[in-house]
């Protein structure tokens, strides 16, 4: 076969073809290869900024936490303490029956007071312990405030007072009155 010039310029054209598809795909190539470190720069950038977020979502949680901890402490402190103060209420509230009771048992001596505490009628000392033995209800020894307590519901009022003036007890009722 022979070659003509057509034919020689028509190899070199295909052979520029040939190259310039070489070198088009060995760019295209370096290209792809490039966009690719470029994407998974930008995954890794968008990770990386992703475990930022998380360590500061974390880190957020940590101080909740913290927070929810110390709130709790502060409530478990503030419930103590609400305790202590019902506890010292209560106790003042009893020195203020004690005081009550021994001021009325001075004015009526041979009176059996019994003295109404939410919803029981209850009686101290000497009283407590005549009227245990005339009625049959338990005695108690109160180590805080009284030497001897008894004392009963107040719907039993109307079992137990004639019981107790039968025995020859004069009888001194001591309601409670609230201040509003």
């Amino acid at each position: 076969m022979q070659f003509t010039w057509r034919h020689s310029i028509s190899v070199k054209i295909v052979l520029k073809v040939q190259k310039y598809l070489v070198v088009s795909d060995i760019f295209c190539t370096f290209a792809l290869s490039k966009l690719n470190k470029q994407v998974i720069s930008m995954e890794q950038k968008d990770n990386i900024k992703n475990v930022a977020k998380i360590e500061c979502l974390n880190s957020e949680l940590i101080s909740l936490n913290d927070m929810i901890y110390h709130h709790k402490e502060l409530l478990a402190q503030m419930e103590k303490r609400a305790n202590k103060v019902k506890e010292e209420i209560k106790r003042l509230e009893m020195m203020n029956v004690k005081f009550q009771y021994e001021t009325l048992k001075e004015k009526h001596p041979d009176a059996v007071l019994m003295f109404r505490c939410g919803d029981f009628y209850e009686m101290y000392n000497q009283d407590a312990i005549d009227v245990a033995k005339i009625t049959g209800i338990t005695l108690c020894n109160n180590n805080k405030t009284w030497t001897a307590l008894a004392g009963f519901p107040r719907h039993a009022l109307d079992v137990y007072l004639p019981k107790i003036i039968r025995a020859g007890k004069r009888v001194a009722i001591c309601d409670m009155i609230y201040k509003f």
